[in-house]
C-alpha cells in the first residue's frame, strides 16, 4: 500500500523526460492521475483510505481514515462523499481552515493548476507518513522514502545532521530524514507551494486547554467513558473482525473490554506469549493470568495468542532492513510484526493498539509537585502517603517535602537537573568537538512548542509529555510494520478529541487517595475487570530483548558498529562505547545502555546497506 506522485510547475521538454523517466521506474504500480501537470500512483488501486477528486482544475490526493466525515457532510449537506471530495470543497469554498477540526489519521496533497500552486497536509498527530521532495519547480511526494529516490531527480547523499540527531536522540525531531532533500510532513504542517517558493508552518499546535470543571466523580468518569467509547467504536472495523491487542494491562484492557461490549463487533484479542525464557523471566513477562480476567468477562472474545520462539529483535532487523528505508528503532517491532503476521494469515485489515495510554491519561504525578508549589503542605503529604502505600514504597515526610517543595524552589528555568544528566550522558556518544554551539539547543526547542523554561513546570508537565515528538516516531513505526502486512494499525489513545479532554482534566482526576490514572479506573468500573482497574504495576516484556542484545559477544559489536569505511567511525567515541559494550557483558553499569547498543546497531546495519 504505497503512493507517490509528482506535480511539475514548470511545463517544458525537461519535466516530460522526468514524466517518463519516472513513470519507468515504477514497476508494478497503476496511474490513479495524470494531466499535463500532474501525475499519481498507487501499487494498491483497492487501497481503502487512497481517494482522489479533480473537479474545476484543483486535485486533491487523499491518505486518511477520518472519522468525523459524517459531520462535515451533515453540516454542508454533502452526501456520500470520498474524503478528498470533502477536502476539495473545504478548498474551493475558502473553508480550507476547518482541516484542523478533522479526527482520524491523513495526509492530503492539493493541486490548483488555475493558481499553479500546491498544499499538503498531515495530521495533528503525524499518524500518516508524506514524505516529499521540491527541486527545480518539481515536487514530488509519496509515502515512501524509496519511491522519491526511484525518480532519480536528487542523488542518494546521507544527511549527516539527521544521523547525528539519530545518535543522540534515536528519535526525528525536525522534517529533515537521513537523506538530503528528501524531507518528511510533521505532525499539524502545512505545506504551500506558491510562486514556485516552498513554505512549511503549523496549522495546529496542540495546547492545553480550559479545565473542565463538574460537579464530582461520577460526572468526570461518565464523561470520559462516553468520549473513550466514542473514540473506540470510531476506530472499530464494523465490516469485518478486528484485532485488538490484548496486553494484560489497563490501557489494552479497556480498549477491548469497551470494544466486546457491543456484540455486533467481531472482536480478535490479539496477544503473545514467550517460549523458552527462564522461571524468572516467565514471571517478569506473563500476563495470562489477566488476559483470562478479561476472557471470562467477555466469552464473545476471539483468541489469537501467538508463541514467540525463535523471533528476536535483531533477527527482526536482519529480516527486514530491506523494508524499512531508514534505521529501524523501535526494538519491540519483533512482537508487534508476530501478531501482524498471524493476522495477515487469517485476512484482518485492522488491528488496534492501545499504545501509550499511559501518557495520554497521566499517571498524575505532577499533582504532587503543584500542591508542594502551591504550599498545600497537608494535601501532599496526604496524597503522597497514600500513593507510597499503594505501591507498596516507604513513605518518609522528609523526602517527600525534599521532593516535592524545596527540589522545585531549587531548579533553574533551564533544563532541570535530571534532564541535564541525562542530555550530557547522551552527548558521551559522539566524539569531541562533533556537536556545534547551538545544535543542541536548536532540537530542544523542535521538542515542544514551549520554551525549556515552560517545559520545566510541572503544570506544563502533561502537555510537554504530549508534545515530544517520540510518540509521532513510535506511531509511523507501527504503521510502516502495518502497511508491511497491509494492515492498518490504529491507536485510540492517540485520538485527538481524547488528547483534549484529558489535558482538560483537573490533576486530581488524574491522581486521586494514591490511586494513579484515577479518572480511567473509575470510569472503567463494571467493564474492565476489577484485578485489572487494581493492579498498578506494569509487566516487563524487554527480557528476551534485552538478553539477545547483551548475548552479543564485544568483538561482534565492535566489528558491526565501528568500521574505518563507515561514516560512523567519524562520529562515535569509541571509548565510549568500549565501556558500555564491557558493562553490558557483565551486566554492569546503567540497564538502558543495551538500548542505546541496539539502536546504534541497527544504525550500522542501515549505513552498511546504503553503502555510507
Amino acid at each position: 500500500m504505497s503512493f507517490v506522485g509528482i506535480n511539475n510547475f514548470r511545463s517544458n521538454a525537461s519535466s516530460d523526460n522526468l514524466n517518463r523517466n519516472f513513470e519507468n521506474s515504477l514497476n508494478n504500480f497503476q496511474c490513479l492521475f495524470a494531466d499535463e501537470n500532474t501525475r499519481v500512483y498507487s501499487n494498491s488501486s483497492s487501497c481503502s483510505t487512497y481517494s482522489i477528486y479533480f473537479n474545476n482544475n484543483i486535485l486533491v490526493f487523499s491518505d486518511s481514515n477520518l472519522l468525523n466525515k459524517n459531520q462535515f457532510q451533515k453540516a454542508f449537506n454533502l452526501l456520500n462523499i470520498s474524503d478528498a471530495e470533502l477536502i476539495h470543497y473545504l478548498y474551493s469554498n475558502n473553508k480550507i481552515q476547518k482541516i484542523k477540526d478533522l479526527i482520524g489519521k491523513f495526509t492530503f496533497v492539493i493541486f490548483d493548476n488555475v493558481k499553479n500552486q500546491a498544499y499538503a497536509y498531515s495530521d495533528q498527530i503525524g499518524q500518516k507518513e508524506l514524505y516529499f521532495c521540491y527541486q527545480n519547480g518539481s515536487f514530488i511526494f509519496s509515502s515512501d522514502i524509496n519511491l522519491i529516490q526511484k525518480s532519480g531527480i536528487i542523488n542518494n547523499e546521507l544527511n549527516e545532521d539527521r544521523l547525528l540527531e539519530y545518535i543522540i536522540f534515536s528519535m526525528q525531531l525536525e522534517e529533515e530524514t537521513f537523506f538530503k532533500k528528501i524531507k518528511k510532513l510533521k505532525r499539524g504542517i502545512r505545506l504551500t507551494i506558491i510562486d514556485e517558493e516552498l513554505s512549511i508552518n503549523p496549522y495546529f499546535n496542540l495546547e492545553k486547554p480550559d479545565e473542565l470543571i463538574l460537579k464530582n466523580d461520577y460526572e468526570y468518569a461518565e464523561a470520559f467513558k462516553e468520549i473513550f467509547t466514542k473514540v473506540v467504536n470510531d476506530n472499530i472495523d464494523t465490516n469485518q473482525p478486528t484485532s485488538i491487542a490484548l496486553s494484560g494491562g489497563l490501557d489494552s484492557s479497556s480498549i477491548i473490554s469497551v470494544a466486546a461490549q457491543n456484540k455486533q463487533n467481531e472482536i480478535i484479542a490479539s496477544t503473545f506469549k514467550f517460549i523458552g525464557l527462564s522461571n524468572e523471566d516467565v514471571k517478569k513477562t506473563d500476563e495470562s493470568n489477566y488476559q483470562e480476567e478479561v476472557y471470562k468477562k467477555y466469552p464473545n472474545l476471539k483468541k489469537n495468542i501467538v508463541q514467540i520462539n525463535n523471533q528476536n529483535p535483531i533477527k527482526y532487523l536482519d529480516d527486514n532492513l530491506q523494508n524499512y528505508e531508514e534505521p529501524i528503532v523501535a526494538v519491540n517491532m519483533y512482537l508487534i510484526d508476530s501478531i501482524l503476521e498471524s493476522l495477515q494469515s487469517k485476512n484482518t485489515k485492522v488491528h488496534l493498539e492501545g499504545f501509550d495510554g499511559d501518557s495520554v491519561i497521566s499517571h498524575g504525578y505532577e499533582r504532587l509537585y503543584g500542591l508542594g508549589k502551591n504550599l498545600k503542605i497537608f494535601k501532599l503529604l496526604k496524597e503522597a502517603k497514600a500513593l507510597k502505600e499503594k505501591s507498596g514504597k516507604n513513605f518518609t515526610y522528609a523526602s517527600t517535602l525534599k521532593e516535592y517543595v524545596l527540589k522545585p524552589f531549587l531548579r533553574s528555568s533551564n533544563l532541570t537537573s535530571h534532564q541535564n544528566k541525562l542530555l550530557q550522558e547522551k552527548l558521551k556518544r559522539v566524539r569531541k568537538g562533533i556537536v556545534q554551539d547551538g545544535w543542541i539547543e536548536n532540537k530542544l526547542n523542535k521538542m515542544s512548542s514551549l520554551s525549556i523554561s515552560e517545559q520545566s513546570d510541572t503544570k506544563n508537565f502533561h502537555l510537554t509529555t504530549l508534545q515530544h515528538p517520540i510518540w509521532e516516531d513510535a506511531i509511523c513505526s507501527m504503521n510502516k510494520a502495518g502497511k508491511l502486512r497491509s494492515i492498518d494499525i490504529r491507536s485510540p489513545f492517540f485520538d485527538i478529541r481524547l488528547i483534549h479532554f484529558c489535558l482538560s482534566l483537573p490533576d486530581s482526576q488524574k491522581l486521586k487517595n494514591g490511586t494513579n490514572r484515577y479518572i480511567l479506573r473509575n470510569s472503567m468500573q463494571n467493564i474492565v475487570p476489577r484485578k485489572i482497574l487494581q493492579r498498578l504495576s506494569k509487566t516487563d516484556i524487554s527480557p528476551l530483548a534485552e538478553k539477545t542484545v547483551a548475548n552479543i559477544k564485544t568483538q561482534t559489536l565492535r566489528k558491526q558498529i565501528f568500521n574505518n569505511s563507515s561514516i560512523l567511525d567519524k562520529y562515535l567515541d569509541k571509548r565510549y562505547f568500549d565501556e558500555i559494550f564491557l558493562n553490558l557483558s557483565s551486566r554492569k553499569g546503567d540497564n538502558v545502555n543495551w538500548l542505546t547498543i541496539y539502536h546504534i546497531l541497527a544504525l550500522s546495519k542501515w549505513v552498511k546497506k546504503n553503502h555510507f
